[in-house]
């Protein structure tokens, strides 16, 4: 558990009793919990998810250009019978898209920096409602989550606005928040 300096709203330790990031008189308390400005907003969170996705699709072209070669040495005169093939590959490539996308959220967020690349540029992380780092299995269930809230025409992103914690569907079935770091 982390505790929050009230003038300036840094994370410290939870053993500190005074703020790393103020004047060393200035007293904090363990049991502290973020207050509802702490929690990042729908803007912030989807700028992260934008930054993410732009590596995530650069690693996964990347992968596709390794693969691709391999597997589709197919010259034109044979094309036709392969064209199921080609169906194959797509899946292939999509199911991969989603295993690479599931492990880097659930392996980031449940690291020591609480945080995937987009989201640390933007200052944010993601906690459990107490403020501590989330483990790996919650990290899965929030993405497997959130694959379930965009299957349904992503409304469960709309909750991320009307909530007090600005939570997405998948945050309140997980028991996460994003807060600014």
């Amino acid at each position: 558990m982390y505790s929050y300096c009230p003038e300036c709203e840094e994370q410290n330790e939870e053993s500190a009793t005074e703020c790393k990031n103020c004047d060393p008189e200035q007293k904090i308390e363990s049991s502290m919990q973020p207050d509802q400005s702490m929690y990042a907003g729908f803007g912030r969170r989807t700028v992260a998810f934008i930054i993410d996705e732009v590596l995530l699709t650069m690693i996964g072209f990347m992968i596709i250009a390794f693969i691709a070669p391999i597997v589709c040495d197919i010259t034109p005169p044979y094309y036709e019978l392969y064209k199921d093939l080609f169906n194959w590959i797509d899946l292939l490539f999509y199911v991969i898209d989603i295993v690479l996308t599931l492990f880097y959220f659930a392996l980031m967020e449940s690291s020591v920096g609480q945080a995937t690349f987009g989201k640390d540029v933007m200052g944010i992380i993601v906690t459990d409602l107490e403020g501590n780092r989330i483990s790996f299995a919650k990290a899965f269930m929030r993405h497997i989550s959130k694959l379930i809230t965009t299957l349904a025409y992503g409304i469960g992103y709309l909750t991320i606005i009307f909530s007090k914690k600005r939570q997405g569907l998948y945050d309140m079935m997980v028991g996460t928040v994003v807060v600014y770091r």
